[in-house]
């Protein structure tokens, strides 16, 4: 016999259980994610928030966003492209291989309040290289992994208007 609340708490744990393999089937890199020890538990519920639960939506509001963005700040020069994360799943991807706050912008991008470009080298396009957020027309981050500075050798390949 169960009381009423041990069954909600499997319940519960059966949910979010079915909800983390959903979330590691998406991309090897969150199956690394959520197995790594001393990971915040808070980092993974939000990746699930984004990615099991509102992924379409999420998607959806990227499209249109990126629609009111400056077309030409995408670019493909000297071996590097920069361009906008295309979904959620872009944006994701970016912050956990990185290990940066990235995911605290998702609204801020989604809203136009800031941009964030994702500059990636040719020859390796699927793994991200540098992150980088523009305010204003003005070039406010870019960080390699771990948050590792990047901003001098930056300017060399992209120009912002």
């Amino acid at each position: 016999m169960w009381a009423p609340a041990q069954y909600q708490l499997f319940v519960q744990r059966e949910r979010e259980m079915n909800e983390m393999s959903e979330l590691t089937s998406i991309d090897p890199i969150y199956k690394e994610f959520v197995e790594k020890k001393g990971v915040n538990r808070d980092k993974i519920l939000e990746l699930k928030h984004y990615l099991v639960r509102k992924r379409e939506e999420y998607d959806v509001r990227f499209r249109r966003s990126n629609r009111k963005r400056k077309a030409d700040w995408e670019v493909r020069n000297n071996g590097y492209v920069v361009r906008y994360p295309q979904t959620i799943n872009d944006f994701c991807r970016e912050a956990v291989y990185m290990s940066n706050c990235l995911l605290t912008y998702v609204e801020a991008y989604l809203h136009n309040d800031t941009t964030i470009l994702l500059m990636r080298k040719t020859d390796d396009y699927n793994a991200p290289f540098i992150t980088i957020e523009i305010f204003g027309n003005r070039l406010t981050q870019a960080y390699h992994r771990f948050n590792g500075r990047s901003r001098k050798k930056l300017f060399s390949y992209i120009y912002i208007y």
